[in-house]
């Protein structure tokens, strides 16, 4: 299968639209030589699978069974039947769907017609669809039929004339439906596939195509629409599949504790794409489903935020399930705290690993497997193959080991830009192609990226810069302490003053005195001790599982702390 290279034309048009500002030639062509940039699209690395491994199952969703070959030949139907419709290459469809097998033939039939997936959360309604829909300029959307209570069909019938698509396909039992509204099913149940053939002879889709049109988490106001192209995710995906959790063929059960609408879930069948492995779905995050699950399909590997792993490890019913299949626990998506780390460990077979990044940049730091336990404790991990990375000061420079400043990156991964927003992808970005990513830390003397959090969430009280982070860690160990959130609140004296919101673990209460107590046995400074404790029964959190600090802070300040 012959690997596709970047045209000097191809980055030229893309600079012209504002994207990948600071990227060369040079770069582009040292990425392909050294495989960061793979040089195939999602659908060829699945065939690609399919012809070593079409018996193998590839998606397990509880008891429906699918094999490569079989998703094979429905997403070369899917595709064909797309194409009938007046679907191509470059068009945006929105799926908003939970962790089901159509998710995953929508990935590789999209990838298959040059389209573009744009996932959007379960948790969101009329108004997000219609904001999302109409600035993605999304040619349809894919929705399910209904989850517990809510049924999006209505929802979408209910927006007709507001929410401009061609097509609302429907995933679910319900068949029902008319008009623009369509089973998903019945589109490639009903396709010819020599459409599909027919629209690949005169439209070229490679591995420099845009793949993947996804919004920032939330926890800031405004999301933004970052964009990647095949080589940029994926290349980062096989580093993290082959360098990192070193996946063996055909042998792996891999599941994901987060939604495919996230970056992070999205890349779960991708990991099977490249390796033969099945991937194990359930439909939304549930800790006793997960658990249940690895003991039953003999899971290998997991994937989640440390939030998903938390309420996994604090289900009552832990002990009970034999884990034993487990080989390696992988968590991003936001800061672990240490003391997850360490029961991770000690409650688990499974060997741990840590990624760093973000949807723009996907995984550019990791903590492999097997190292020491002090860098878990204390790092984010060291640059993975194909990134580089440099800690940048308020005028630009390039600091050395030891400094805190903002965390740079540049790499493979890099995301073209931010989608119809230029000047956000121009103020985030170097002249010579360094990605700021608003996140604050220091490379040690061995290398390694220690971080001290988003340099929007530092307090500034009185002149002294405080970062949550640091003092989060240090709490994340208290034996009372079940969950904490660190935020700086208004004081008219000096500027801001640190509260601490933490969640209890059962039957505990806690004490500002002790808090007090326990910071300085840290060794943390007086300025870094919380002088106000709010106790909470649960944080607000983003729908991948991130706490919205901008909203928390906004509580406690309503309450009157």
């Amino acid at each position: 299968m012959g690997k596709s290279r970047i045209r000097p034309e191809k980055l030229a048009d893309y600079q012209a639209t504002g994207y990948w500002k600071g990227m060369t030639m040079a770069m582009c062509r040292g990425y392909e030589e050294d495989s960061r940039w793979p040089g195939l699209t999602l659908h060829e690395f699945f065939d690609d699978t399919v012809a070593r491994f079409a018996d193998n199952d590839f998606i397990i969703h509880g008891e429906t069974r699918y094999t490569y070959k079989q998703v094979a030949d429905i997403t070369t139907r899917l595709g064909a039947g797309l194409v009938s419709l007046g679907y191509k290459k470059n068009d945006v469809i929105c799926v908003l769907l939970h962790n089901c097998p159509e998710m995953v033939f929508l990935q590789i039939a999209l990838s298959r017609i040059g389209a573009i997936i744009q996932p959007i959360h379960l948790v969101y309604r009329e108004h997000e669809i219609k904001k999302r829909i109409a600035f993605c300029e999304a040619k349809a959307i894919v929705i399910p039929d209904q989850i517990k209570a809510f049924n999006y069909v209505d929802m979408m019938r209910g927006m007709a004339g507001q929410a401009h698509v061609d097509h609302v396909f429907v995933v679910g039992e319900n068949k029902a439906h008319g008009g623009n509204i369509r089973c998903l099913q019945d589109v490639w149940e009903t396709a010819d596939a020599g459409a599909l053939k027919a629209y690949l002879e005169d439209t070229e889709v490679d591995a420099n195509d845009i793949l993947l049109l996804n919004f920032t988490s939330g926890t800031e106001t405004a999301p933004k629409g970052f964009i990647h192209t095949h080589n940029t995710i994926l290349g980062n995906t096989l580093t993290a599949a082959s360098d990192i959790c070193q996946f063996i063929p055909g042998q792996e059960v891999m599941l994901s504790f987060s939604p495919m609408t996230h970056t992070f879930g999205h890349m779960i069948s991708y990991f099977a794409c490249m390796t033969g492995g099945a991937t194990v779905l359930v439909d939304t995050y549930d800790p006793e489903k997960g658990l249940a699950l690895i003991h039953k399909e003999k899971i290998s590997f997991v994937q989640g935020t440390p939030a998903h792993f938390l309420r996994f490890l604090d289900h009552p019913d832990f002990a009970h399930y034999d884990l034993g299949s487990l080989k390696i626990l992988a968590t991003g998506g936001s800061a672990i705290p240490p003391a997850t780390v360490k029961r991770l460990e000690e409650k688990t077979s499974a060997r741990l690993t840590v990624w760093f990044g973000m949807g723009e940049d996907i995984i550019h730091t990791a903590v492999y497997p097997g190292e020491a336990e002090e860098v878990f404790l204390q790092t984010v991990g060291q640059p993975v193959p194909g990134a580089e990375l440099a800690i940048i000061g308020e005028n630009g420079e390039h600091l050395p080991a030891g400094e805190v400043g903002e965390i740079g990156f540049r790499g493979a991964a890099m995301f073209l830009g931010y989608y119809k927003n230029r000047e956000k992808t121009e103020s985030t970005r170097t002249n010579d192609g360094w990605l700021l990513t608003g996140d604050t830390g220091y490379v040690d003397g061995d290398g390694y990226l220690r971080l001290y959090g988003r340099k929007k969430d530092m307090i500034n009280r009185g002149g002294s810069k405080i970062f949550p982070l640091t003092i989060e860690n240090a709490l994340s160990f208290h034996p009372k302490i079940s969950s904490v959130s660190v935020v700086g609140i208004p004081d008219p004296e000096l500027g801001e003053r640190v509260c601490a919101c933490v969640i209890l673990k059962p039957g505990e209460s806690l004490t500002q005195e002790e808090i007090k107590v326990y910071i300085r046995e840290k060794g943390l400074s007086h300025y870094e001790t919380p002088e106000r404790i709010k106790i909470m029964n649960d944080f607000p959190m983003t729908p991948t599982g991130k706490i919205k600090k901008d909203l928390l802070q906004k509580q406690v300040v309503e309450d009157g702390i």
